[in-house]
């Protein structure tokens, strides 16, 4: 038990070697210029490529805003919502993903291990869903309801992060997810498309963004995933290099 929290405080930079207020504020800033970056970039499109055969495509909406790091809330309080965090996130356009994606982590749900398996998508939907092991609760996770099928988040960690360095699996997706570039299967956030409101309603139809009763994470980054991007004029950009944020 003692190791465990030992690890837990180093990875959410508590360790007793460092001045914790300063250095999770400075870790919180990197995150919120990424963000910031990735938002100046108007981007419309995300090409993900990797050897273990992730080849894949994932568009935007044109309203789309990313979000990452600490942020303040409508009552003007400057709160962080996942300690520990690593990632720049958003929903994509729920129809516009393409080609293949490759689990690079285990996936832990309902008490059961999903292993080795990847998802084929056309036009959003998953159309192909293989898996080494318990390859049916997959299926059945994406049978769940109309919109389980579909894509309700795509997110932005560098392999250099705190926990992929650890090493470790935790089992735990608000742990698990900071290790690795991700992709969620179900709904959307509201906060990812400007002018959405909290609940799904006209506004989500509009932007292409996903309804669903589930938002289940899956890691899918590696020490060697190159990710290009389309900006709103159509210049491409190289976004990541041998799985993190190219210069």
């Amino acid at each position: 038990m003692k190791t465990f929290w030992k690890t837990l405080f180093d990875l959410t930079y508590m360790s007793k070697d460092l001045d914790p207020v300063t250095t999770w504020n400075a870790h919180q800033d990197k995150i919120r210029q990424q963000r910031n970056k990735l938002n100046a970039l108007h981007l419309r499109e995300l090409r993900f490529k990797n050897s273990l055969g992730t080849d894949l495509t994932v568009g935007l909406n044109e309203r789309v805003k990313w979000s990452g790091g600490s942020d303040v809330s409508d009552k003007k309080v400057f709160f962080s919502a996942n300690i520990p965090t690593e990632e720049v996130f958003t929903s994509p356009d729920k129809f516009k993903v393409d080609g293949k994606v490759v689990a690079s982590r285990p996936l832990y749900v309902a008490g059961s291990v999903i292993e080795d398996f990847s998802l084929t998508f056309k036009s959003g939907k998953v159309v192909k869903v293989d898996a080494k092991k318990n390859k049916k609760l997959l299926e059945d996770l994406i049978a769940t309801d109309e919109g389980s099928c579909y894509l309700g988040e795509v997110a932005l960690v560098e392999h250099s992060s705190n926990i992929s360095r650890s090493g470790l699996l935790f089992y735990n997706t608000l742990l698990d997810e900071n290790a690795a570039c991700h992709l969620a299967l179900g709904k959307g956030f509201a906060g990812a498309i400007d002018g959405a409101r909290t609940t799904p309603d006209e506004t989500w139809t509009k932007a292409n963004l996903n309804v669903s009763s589930i938002h289940i994470d899956f890691m899918f980054g590696t020490p060697d995933l190159e990710i290009s991007a389309v900006c709103a004029d159509g210049t491409i950009v190289k976004l990541f290099e041998n799985g993190n944020y190219a210069n």
